[in-house]
C-alpha cells in the first residue's frame, strides 16, 4: 500500500507542468516587450518538452520607484511561490532584471541565471578551435574578467564578441587584446533559467 502511494506521488510529480514567469517592466502590453512576450510564450509551447504553466506578472512598481510597493511586491512573489518554486524567470525589460538581481537572493536563490544581449540578437563567443587526433575537433571558450553585470553572479565571464568585431577575430586584423575584454555595464539582462 505504501509502495503503490509512493508511484502515485512519483506519477503526479512528473507530470506537474514547468512553471515560468515572464515578469514585464511597465505591464503587458508596453512595446516593444509585448511583442517579444509573444514570441516568447509562442517558442516555449513548440520548443517545451514538457507541460508549461506560463505566469505572467508586471513590475507596475517600476512605474513609481516606491519601497513599500516593491516591498509588497516581493513579499506577494514570495508567498505565491514558496511552495511551488518556478522552474524559469524571463525579464522583459531593464527594470524586471533590475528587480530580479536585486532580490535573487531572498527569491530565486537556486534558480541559475541566464544572460542575454541587451542591444543584439546574436553574440559571438570567442573561441579556439583545433584538430586533435583521434577526437577530431577541439572547441574552447575563453573568458575574460567579468564586467558589472556578471560580476555578481561569477569570477569570469566568456569572451562575448559583439557583430562588428566578428571579422577581425576571425581574419587576425585586429589584435586579441583590443577584442577580449569585458562588455560594459548594461550589455546584459540576466533572466533566471532552471532545467
Amino acid at each position: 500500500m505504501i509502495f503503490l502511494l509512493v508511484i502515485a506521488c512519483e506519477i503526479a510529480l512528473a507530470a506537474e507542468p514547468k512553471r515560468v514567469m515572464l515578469l514585464h517592466s511597465l505591464g503587458r502590453e508596453f512595446r516593444p516587450w509585448n511583442v517579444y512576450a509573444n514570441t516568447i510564450r509562442t517558442e516555449l509551447g513548440l520548443q517545451s518538452p514538457w507541460a508549461l504553466d506560463v505566469i505572467e506578472h508586471s513590475l507596475i512598481t517600476a512605474r513609481f520607484r516606491d519601497d513599500d510597493s516593491e516591498n509588497a511586491f516581493v513579499e506577494y512573489l514570495r508567498a505565491l511561490y514558496a511552495k511551488h518554486p518556478l522552474n524559469l524567470i524571463i525579464c522583459l525589460g531593464a527594470p524586471a532584471v533590475d528587480f530580479v538581481q536585486r532580490h535573487r537572493h531572498e527569491l530565486f536563490a537556486s534558480t541559475p541565471m541566464l544572460f542575454t544581449s541587451v542591444a543584439e540578437p546574436l553574440i559571438g563567443i570567442a573561441g579556439l578551435v583545433r584538430d586533435a587526433p583521434g577526437i577530431g575537433e577541439a572547441f574552447t571558450m575563453l573568458t575574460t574578467e567579468p564586467g558589472p553585470d556578471v560580476a555578481p553572479y561569477h569570477g569570469r565571464q566568456i569572451a562575448v564578441l559583439r557583430a562588428a568585431d566578428w571579422h577581425a577575430w576571425l581574419d587576425y586584423s585586429q589584435p586579441a587584446n583590443e577584442l577580449l575584454r569585458p562588455l560594459p555595464a548594461g550589455s546584459l539582462e540576466v533572466s533566471q533559467v532552471v532545467a
